[in-house]
């Protein structure tokens, strides 16, 4: 499948991931449904509270309920229900964004709210408190990812990728937070904070809504299986390696304390830029490479490999400069192999097709590197090289000599002829590629009239493509073969 069709229909590539991602996506859903049962049963059980590891309650009961809810919704989701279980799905949502609200209500107010209270043991009660503003916004956010389609277009689809980015970045700060001790991020006092099972759980549910939706998001790009989606997440991953690493070195210098922190600065500084310069030379370098076989790929000719039309006005027009700087001559051949369409209609496409490789093979081994050699149409080939009109007919005996061993020596189910016309770029002269091509067209198109028995006709020179001398030298430049 081309490139394009994979990034403009998201699905088709998607596809291949499904099934790989599936055990995944539900092993994820469960982690988070039975953390958040365990944690809710020691709410609801003294005695079962016991048995937990210290700082359990860090997971307010509040926030447990609501990723439970939010992990049955999206397990609904992901094993494909019946559409009846829709509405369902719809009470889950607004049970979790009735409790998000209320948190975000006291937080923003001051005020008590007991919702967490009716649903505890009384006596652990005095444990209860609201869920952080962390793990709200977190869990608002998630909500809010839910109850949008994941195919939804237009103003719904930027809000979703919106949302999306917003809650990867907080997931990230979080993350960073734990690693550094920067506690005032997450939490508010002992109490109220994102506990470490509360930020797993945020970050298994948004793995999976990232499966989901990303695809169908801006974000798609990471999930693409073009060369444009492998080099995303090569460097996503890079990049966040090495900025963990320069962090992880600062917090070392700051344990360290022999440093003042305008020197810790500058070295992190400084570890930072030399990273980042390495990441943008690899990158460029492989971007380079990348370009280099997209542009090869767009240039030549699939079943020959030689030039295609573009790639021949490409490298075409550097050959006219160079002539007109040098004054010297090019000339331009037209080929045209006959009887191409009674072999493909004979014989088959696939032995067209090799007769086809077989004199641009012919063709490449004749002609030198620097000439350009290129297939323009099915049968039509059109080759530009330096020199005068004796040295380029040099050549047309010698390519003769090379095809007539072929028919002679190669056991193939049909014989080589084609017609050529030549035409020749003169000093001073203003013409272009394409009237050069023209005019060699025309000449190859006439002399295929004129002559008889594959004799070619070109510029007054007879060329016997058959009644010539077989010199078997010639066939062995060839191919190499000792006959």
């Amino acid at each position: 499948m081309h490139i394009s069709n994979q990034i403009a229909h998201p699905q088709c590539w998607l596809t291949a991931l499904e099934k790989p991602l599936y055990p995944a996506k539900l092993i994820a859903i469960f982690i988070t449904a039975t953390i958040a049962s365990i944690v809710m049963l020691g709410w609801v059980n003294p005695d079962f509270a016991t048995t937990l590891p210290a700082g359990w309650h860090h997971m307010q009961s509040t926030t447990t309920l609501t990723l439970l809810l939010l992990s049955i919704r999206l397990g609904l989701k992901v094993a494909k229900t019946p559409a009846n279980t829709k509405i369902i799905q719809i009470v889950l949502l607004a049970f979790a964004l009735i409790i998000v609200c209320t948190t975000f209500y006291k937080h923003l107010n001051n005020q008590t709210i007991v919702l967490g209270q009716n649903l505890v043991s009384s006596t652990l009660s005095t444990k209860v408190h609201p869920s952080s503003i962390q793990s709200a916004l977190s869990l608002f956010l998630i909500t809010a990812l839910l109850s949008i389609n994941e195919k939804s277009k237009g103003l719904l689809g930027y809000v979703m990728c919106t949302l999306l980015s917003l809650l990867v970045l907080l997931i990230m700060v979080f993350v960073c937070s734990y690693l550094f001790g920067a506690y005032t991020i997450i939490a508010s006092n002992s109490y109220i904070l994102i506990s470490k099972p509360t930020l797993l759980c945020i970050m298994l549910l948004t793995a999976v809504i990232y499966i989901i939706r990303g695809p169908y998001s801006s974000l798609s790009v990471l999930f693409s299986l073009s060369l444009g989606g492998q080099f995303a997440r090569r460097f996503l991953i890079i990049t966040m390696g090495t900025l963990l690493l320069v962090m992880s070195l600062q917090a070392l210098l700051l344990l360290e304390n022999n440093l003042s922190s305008p020197e810790i600065i500058a070295i992190t500084e400084m570890a930072n830029i030399a990273l980042l310069f390495f990441i943008i030379i690899i990158a460029a370098n492989k971007i380079e490479k990348q370009s280099y076989e997209l542009e090869q790929l767009r240039l030549t000719d699939k079943l020959t490999a030689t030039y295609n039309l573009r790639g021949l006005h490409l490298h075409a027009e550097h050959k006219l400069l160079d002539a007109r700087c040098n004054n010297a001559t090019l000339s331009v051949l037209m080929f045209d192999l006959d009887g191409l369409k009674k072999v493909n209609d004979g014989l088959g496409h696939e032995i067209g097709s090799a007769l086809i490789k077989t004199f641009a093979t012919a063709l490449n081994n004749n002609y030198r590197s620097n000439d350009i050699v290129a297939r323009v149409g099915g049968d039509e080939f059109i080759v530009v090289t330096m020199g005068s009109e004796k040295e380029v007919q040099i050549t047309l005996n010698r390519l003769a000599e090379i095809i007539g061993e072929i028919n002679q020596f190669d056991k193939q189910p049909y014989q080589i002829s084609y017609s050529v016309g030549l035409a020749q770029l003169q000093q001073n002269s203003t013409e272009t590629i394409d009237s050069l091509i023209k005019s060699a067209d025309q000449k190859m198109y006439a002399a295929k009239k004129k002559r008889k028995r594959n004799i070619i006709q070109h510029n007054n020179y007879p060329i016997n493509t058959l009644l010539f001398n077989r010199r078997r030298s010639a066939y062995r430049r060839y191919t190499g073969a000792n006959i």
